[in-house]
């Protein structure tokens, strides 16, 4: 998802939907605006954005649906190796077989 991110003079910093222009109304010259929605976040994050090389496009991924799909694999691959013990199948090879690193514990 593309959204843009500026940061007004005030190290306000803003992610917005579409992209903001800076405000000209003299009450208002220091910050940015636009007619879409837009978020307040943590003026602490980014700080390579800065009032005066704002605003910039970023891409927000959403990790969320990268552990989802991690978790998937790790239960794929249990089961895998369940499959194996019922089967008494050796591990390695069977690990081997699907890619699967085991690992010992214990040393």
């Amino acid at each position: 998802m593309k959204l843009w991110i500026a940061r007004d003079a005030d190290d306000t910093l803003v992610l917005y939907k579409t992209k903001p222009w800076k405000r000209t109304h003299i009450d208002y010259n220091n910050e940015f605006d636009c007619d879409d929605d837009f978020l307040t976040i943590d003026g602490k994050l980014f700080p390579e954005v800065t009032f005066e090389n704002s605003p910039q496009q970023v891409e927000v991924k959403l990790v969320k649906e990268d552990i989802l799909e991690k978790l998937r694999k790790i239960e794929e691959q249990q089961n895998i190796l369940r499959d194996a013990i019922e089967n008494g199948e050796s591990l390695s090879e069977v690990a081997k077989k699907h890619n699967i690193n085991l690992v010992k514990l214990g040393e």
